[in-house]
């Protein structure tokens, strides 16, 4: 997480998406990131086609926009035609960490 020094008033959070599989994606994979602050509200969000991980991705909000830089948190999915992953639960953004690892849902793509 960073303040551009050319955009003072922007607030950066690059993530790493990654799955803990080794499994061919195939065509049409998107991948989802979303920012969100301590009460769920979305500050910022991104969506890419992928067709491996993993998938890097900078979010950008307005500083003026967040209320307590120390309480965000990232969410994410990975949609395929071979299956769905996600996050089981928020994690908490943090400076010296930005690898957001998801989780394969049971019975998704199937």
């Amino acid at each position: 997480m960073t303040n551009d020094p050319t955009r003072p008033s922007v607030l950066a959070v690059p993530v790493t998406v990654t799955i803990p599989e080794r499994v061919g994606l195939g065509g049409g994979a998107v991948v989802t990131v979303k920012l969100v602050d301590s009460k769920s509200e979305v500050l910022a969000a991104t969506s890419v086609e992928t067709t491996s991980t993993p998938v890097e991705v900078t979010l950008q909000v307005d500083v003026a926009d967040v209320r307590n830089p120390q309480r965000l948190f990232l969410w994410g999915k990975l949609n395929s035609t071979v299956g769905v992953w996600g996050t089981v639960e928020l994690k908490k953004v943090r400076d010296d960490e930005s690898e957001l690892v998801l989780t394969r849902v049971d019975g998704a793509g199937d």
